[in-house]
């Protein structure tokens, strides 16, 4: 019987395995001996040279028989995870069919080719370097005039009107959860697990507003299970940080005119990193406020944008524009869109901004956003309302005193630091762990970067994805570099930080740093914990300008010398430019 035959027919069992294996050495042995060479007779074989020969016949017959398989249920090979490359067919069913530059009133706008001046864009895939998609969106001048169409005098939307839009919106979403997921995968590294809870995130949301506009008084209904007050509370930090939750708001939610000061339009710009679900928060609060939502998506990342309009618009089908509708969406130059507009505006209207996931620093570029006084025309009948932000922050965290379980701890290092908002904005920088729980924590952290998965973004198994941009993996090479020659305070390399070469995309492992202040005396603590801040944000610098990266400093601290001390620094540091955990 031939050896293929003999390990097809044999059942998957260590004892079987064991048999195998003394059949394949066997087998390599005899092919191996000077008989078996025939006229070859005076060659002689070392047994390291006949395992070699064998080793090399055995991959031949990877193919046609199921050793592999065998050996892997019994121990015999270890498991390796290969990088895969089917996405690379199912790019043309994430691209829109066809290109556009607005939804505006329920219809699709192109951009006018004749008349010129279009903004050309090409989008881009991370995972491949390469660009994917291209087409042109509207010039300023057109986007001004379709903002001015909008914000036309008319009445503000019906609580109705608005509650069918959100309803529409999270119906269209849950529907092509896993297109529209895939495609911002696509356009901005995350891996696709990351871009389903990110799109899950967002109908959780709209869930939420839909909820508020049903209730009365626009006040939230009580909840029971963990998950829906996890899902309340990120709610209500959003609304609050957009200017949703003071008195002006709940006494507009359900009037009818504006006689209120309730604006009629709100301009909604986010930033380029969780385009669909930033966008989509945004736009559920300008709704809840009472206002028309018009979406100025960032033009880095514009795929799920031009996807949104061509679902909306196969959903509505209107022959003619609809005058009242309430969610509006305008690719272009967002910046100087809004500052042209805010020139021409009208009288007779009144708009509202809102802006989510930007940096506070990345606010100061973009032109006439910071202004938080109302501005009014001349003649007093039209205003612009103040603009709300919210900022994305680095985030801090501090461990308790109390017996932790380090595993717990490690989990939620590598979500908050690696994952979901980990390379994005506000990804987490610094946790101050106690002394003597740090090691099992730091041993957790290798082991989970150890068995970290790189892959392409739209690959379902991967658990990360690549860097945005080639710049980011030069970013995160000098900061791994600055914090290894690190003299201002003493920064121990634990793992990761190693670029990867993949042909699917720039990956660099997610490193962990360890530092400690649990030797300083009470009275430098403060001075210690001052110098590890403005270490770290100095070393990511560069890397902050891009957008973050994957890479955390995990310090050590005595709970009971210097517990009040740190949680004193982290107090001043909440109020100022920090998002500050308590686990």
């Amino acid at each position: 019987m031939a050896l293929g035959e003999i390990i097809s027919a044999t059942p998957a069992t260590p004892a079987a395995c064991n048999a195998l294996c003394a059949i394949f050495l066997f087998f390599c042995f005899c092919l191996a001996s000077p008989r078996s060479r025939g006229r070859n007779k005076t060659k002689r074989y070392t047994a390291l040279q006949a395992c070699r020969r064998g080793e090399g016949r055995l991959r031949k017959l990877y193919t046609r028989v199921s050793l592999r398989r065998v050996m892997l249920q019994c121990g015999v090979l270890s498991c390796t995870r290969v990088l895969r490359f089917a996405w690379r067919q199912s790019y043309r069913d994430l691209l829109p069919p066809a290109a556009t530059a607005a939804y505006v009133r329920g219809q699709l706008r192109p951009c006018d080719p004749c008349g010129g001046g279009g903004v050309p864009v090409v989008v881009e895939s991370p995972s491949d370097a390469a660009g994917v998609y291209a087409f042109a969106a509207q010039p300023t001048a057109l986007a001004v005039r379709a903002l001015c169409e909008v914000a036309r005098p008319a009445p503000p939307p019906s609580l109705t009107e608005r509650a069918r839009a959100l309803a529409r919106l999270a119906a269209v979403l849950r529907e092509n959860a896993a297109l529209l997921a895939s495609a911002d995968a696509l356009v901005t590294g995350m891996c696709l697990r990351d871009a389903r809870l990110s799109l899950s995130a967002a109908l959780d949301f709209i869930a939420v507003c839909e909820q508020r506009l049903r209730t009365p008084q626009g006040e939230p209904t009580t909840t029971t299970t963990e998950d829906a007050v996890a899902v309340a509370v990120h709610a209500g930090e959003v609304l609050h940080s957009h200017g949703y939750g003071e008195g002006e708001c709940h006494t507009d939610l359900h009037a009818g005119d504006a006689s209120t000061g309730r604006a009629s339009v709100a301009l909604c710009m986010t930033a380029a990193h969780y385009p669909l679900q930033w966008g989509m928060e945004a736009v559920a609060i300008a709704l809840l406020r009472g206002s028309a939502a018009v979406w100025l998506p960032s033009l880095e990342t514009p795929l799920s944008a031009l996807w949104l309009m061509h679902l909306l618009h196969c959903g509505g089908r209107n022959v003619v524009a609809d005058p009242r509708a309430a969610v509006h969406i305008i690719l272009c130059r967002s910046d100087e869109v809004v500052a042209a507009f805010m020139r021409q505006q009208e009288e007779g209207f009144s708009v509202v901004g809102l802006t989510n996931g930007f940096r506070e620093q990345q606010l100061y570029r973009l032109p006439q956003l910071l202004g938080a006084a109302p501005m009014s025309c001349d003649a007093g009948a039209s205003w612009m309302a103040g603009w709300h932000h919210r900022v994305m922050k680095p985030s801090l965290a501090m461990v308790g005193a109390s017996p932790c379980c380090t595993d717990t701890v490690a989990a939620r290092i590598c979500q908050y630091a690696f994952h979901g908002n980990g390379r994005r904005l506000y990804a987490l920088q610094i946790v101050f762990v106690p002394q003597q729980d740090i090691l099992l924590v730091l041993r957790s952290v290798a082991q989970y970067v150890r068995g970290l998965r790189l892959g392409h973004s739209l690959d379902p198994t991967a658990d990360m994805g690549p860097l945005p941009a080639a710049a980011h993996m030069a970013a995160m090479k000098d900061t791994v570099e600055a914090a290894v020659c690190c003299g201002e305070v003493k920064l121990q390399h634990v793992c990761g930080g190693f670029e990867v070469a993949m042909p699917a995309g720039y990956f660099c492992l997610p490193c962990a740093f360890y530092s400690s202040i649990a030797n300083v005396t009470p009275a430098a603590t403060e001075a210690s914990l001052n110098a590890v801040l403005a270490t770290t944000a100095r070393l990511r610098g560069g890397l902050d300008r891009l957008g973050g990266g994957p890479f955390v400093i995990v310090c050590g601290y005595d709970p009971p010398q210097q517990g009040k001390v740190l949680e004193n620094v982290l107090r001043d540091a909440s109020s100022s430019s920090f998002a500050v955990h308590h686990w």
